[in-house]
């Protein structure tokens, strides 16, 4: 399990470099804080794909030795739980989709099949129910989740 879950961070921390450079607008905080975005995005991976909370993200992630490393944090440097959650509304809606994107098959595309039986294998990986109250972050969590099961899939090849 630890060496599929550090697999897992350095996909997501791959991937939420490249987007975050992609994308014109800024992740993080923009008082400053010190963390880049990209960062921020990893841990919103994680947090999906461990099903936990921001505090308990932040709590694991602070104790795991290699995605510390990974992350070039040090063990009291990560950011505050609220901190995490409030760098989820400044993710613009690029990154989310580019990540999301990332694995589709362009020929698969417009297959409604294909379609369904993603969204089949992702409720029953994450459950059927979106959290959010508003609109807007309920759509950032489902294309978060549809991005967290792609790196999922990609890892398992």
């Amino acid at each position: 399990m630890p060496k599929l879950l550090f697999r897992f961070v350095k996909q997501a921390a791959s991937l939420a470099q490249k987007r975050c450079a992609a994308s014109p607008t800024a992740v993080s905080d923009p008082t400053g804080n010190g963390f880049p975005g990209w960062k921020h995005v990893t841990l919103h991976f994680l947090r999906v794909h461990m099903d936990a909370t921001y505090r308990e993200i932040v709590d694991w992630a602070s104790e795991m030795d290699r995605v510390r490393r990974l992350l070039q944090l040090a063990r009291t440097a990560f950011p505050a739980p609220s901190t995490l959650y409030r760098s989820f509304e400044r993710v613009p809606m690029s990154v989310w989709r580019g990540a999301h994107n990332a694995r589709l098959d362009s020929e698969l595309y417009g297959q409604r099949w294909m379609a369904e039986t993603a969204f089949s294998a992702i409720k029953r990986r994450f459950g059927p129910a979106v959290h959010p109250r508003a609109w807007y972050r309920e759509f950032r969590e489902l294309v978060l989740t549809a991005a967290v099961y792609n790196l999922e899939q990609a890892l398992k090849q």
